[in-house]
Parts: C-alpha cells; structure tokens; sequence
C-alpha cells in the first residue's frame, strides 16, 4: 500500500464515487510509483462490487487518463496498473524501453529517450500475421478483446488467430458481445457461450395495451 498515491487519489481523484472507489482498491495495492498487479477479483472485492463492475470502470478510468493498463505485464499474468491521481498528466516515471499503453486505445508506444533522430535500420519485408486481439476488435470493443486475450494467457491457453476468428463468428449478431466474453473470463472459461448470456426481457405489457 502506497500512503503517497492514496492520499493523492483521495485529494485529486475522480469524483464519480464508483471510479473513486476502484482508484482507492488499486491505491491500496500500488508502491509509490502507482504500479500494481492484483487480480480484477480482488479489485473487486476491495471496492466492494462485482468483477464485471470492476471491468468495466476499469475500462473507464483507462479511457478517461485516471489509469494505465499493461495488459498481462504484471505478475503470473495479470494486468499491470499504474494510477494516475493527475487525470490525464504525462508519465515521467516510465523507464526508457518501457512499453505504455495509451489510455483507452490497444496501441502501445515505446519511449526511448527522447532521439530525435529517426532510426535508419532496413529491415528485409516479412509476413505478418494478424494479432488476434485486431481479430475481435470485429466485434467487441478493444478493451474487452485486450482482456479475454489477457485471460487466455493467463490459464496458458493463448488465443491464436484461428480460434479469434471462430469466436467472432459465434458473436455476430449476438445482442451483447462483451458480455459473453466477460462472461468467460469472470467463469473461468476457455471458450465463449453465447446462449448463457440472457437477452434484456422487455417492458411488460399493461392488460389495456394488448388492443393497441
């Protein structure tokens, strides 16, 4: 537990209570530099809320700046946060050739010191291979795809191009395709299914509204 980004958090963090709650069980856990790796489970527990609810504040305070995510950099897989009390404030405490992921996007860039000058490496073309993360971006949104990636990994079943492209296909026109993942990683699953996933039932009727 970081006293120094707890206090931070608490003096300048978000002012939405659930965010603010979620930025308190990750402050609980970071060292000073606002660096930790505790599962969404135990995040979830902390802040008092479920694991779906905590993914998807998450993704929230990634896409707002209030966090950054290196997705399975952390300890036997997990993501590795680093909470940024300054809403939207540069990183200064990223060692160069660290990778850093951008808040709310699946980019990556690498900070290598500060050259200007632009690298003159040829490099012989090659046959890239498209990342299966790309793959479900098709049809969840890229926080959700980062995370079952993430997921896979972590019970050391990584996700392959192949399997991406059969899970796109049982999601389409599925009425919530990030839930069914979410779904997965909260259970523990390798695969997806999307008939668990219970469609909204719908208003029900007064008795006077059937003539209409």
């Amino acid at each position: 537990m970081s006293i120094k980004i707890m206090s931070q958090v608490w003096e300048t963090g978000p002012s939405k209570q659930s965010h603010l709650l979620v930025m308190l069980a990750l402050a609980d856990y970071a060292n000073d530099e606002g660096t930790c790796w505790p599962s969404m489970a135990s995040i979830a527990h902390k802040a008092r809320i479920t694991e779906r609810g905590a993914r998807k504040i998450v993704r929230e305070l990634e896409a707002l700046g209030w966090l950054y995510i290196d997705t399975g950099g952390g300890r036997h897989g997990c993501n590795r946060y680093t909470v940024n009390p300054e809403q939207g404030s540069p990183r200064n405490d990223v060692p160069p050739g660290t990778a850093m992921q951008k808040p709310g996007t699946a980019m990556q860039e690498t900070r290598n010191g500060g050259s200007a000058e632009p690298s003159r490496t040829v490099k012989e073309p090659s046959v890239s291979k498209t990342c299966p993360i790309d793959i479900l971006c098709k049809a969840v949104r890229p926080e959700t795809a980062r995370d079952f990636a993430a997921h896979r990994k972590a019970i050391k079943k990584p996700l392959t191009e192949g399997a991406a492209h059969r899970i796109v296909a049982k999601l389409k026109d599925h009425h919530d395709p990030d839930g069914v993942l979410d779904q997965s990683i909260e259970n523990g699953w390798q695969g997806i299914f999307p008939d668990k996933v219970e469609k909204p039932k719908g208003k029900k009727k007064e008795p006077w509204e059937k003539w209409l």
